[in-house]
C-alpha cells in the first residue's frame, strides 16, 4: 500500500474521510503539503448529488455527513501543521471525474462515500471506512 502525508493526516484524524488523495510518491506528497502550507488552502472535491453524504447546500457551500467529516479532518490538519488560518476550497466533481480530480491534482481530498474496489485502490488511497452497506 502506498503511504503519503495526506493519507497519514486522514488516518490520524479523529474522524476519517472515505477516500484521501492518492499521490504517486513521497516527493509529490511533500509537494502537496508544501502547497497547502504556502497557499494555506486545502482543496476538497465533493459531489453535489450524493445526499445525505454530500450535496450542494443553500448558497455555495456543500453540506452532508461526509462533508462534515472532511471539515473535521481539515481542522485536525490545521492543528498538526500549525496553520490556524487554513482555508477550504470546494471543488465540485461528478461520479465520472471524481478520481481524475485527485489524479490531476485539482483537489487534495475526495469528500464522498464510494466503494473501495481493487481497481480504485490502484489510483487512490482510502482511509478508514465511514459507512458500511450491503453493496458489493
Amino acid at each position: 500500500m502506498r503511504t503519503h502525508a495526506i493519507g497519514k493526516f486522514a488516518a490520524l484524524a479523529v474522524t476519517a474521510l472515505l477516500a484521501a488523495a492518492s499521490l504517486a510518491s513521497e516527493a509529490s506528497a511533500a509537494g502537496a503539503l508544501d502547497r497547502i502550507k504556502k497557499e494555506q488552502t486545502v482543496r476538497i472535491a465533493f459531489r453535489e448529488d450524493a445526499p445525505p453524504f454530500s450535496m450542494k447546500g443553500p448558497g455555495a457551500e456543500p453540506v452532508g455527513l461526509i462533508v462534515n467529516l472532511c471539515q473535521a479532518v481539515v481542522a485536525d490538519m490545521a492543528k498538526q501543521l500549525n496553520l490556524p488560518g487554513l482555508k477550504v476550497t470546494y471543488v465540485p466533481v461528478t461520479s465520472t471525474n471524481r478520481f481524475e480530480a485527485i489524479q490531476k491534482n485539482k483537489a487534495d481530498i475526495l469528500c464522498e462515500a464510494t466503494s473501495a474496489t481493487l481497481a480504485r485502490r490502484k489510483i487512490v488511497d482510502f482511509s478508514l471506512a465511514t459507512f458500511v452497506d450491503g453493496a458489493s
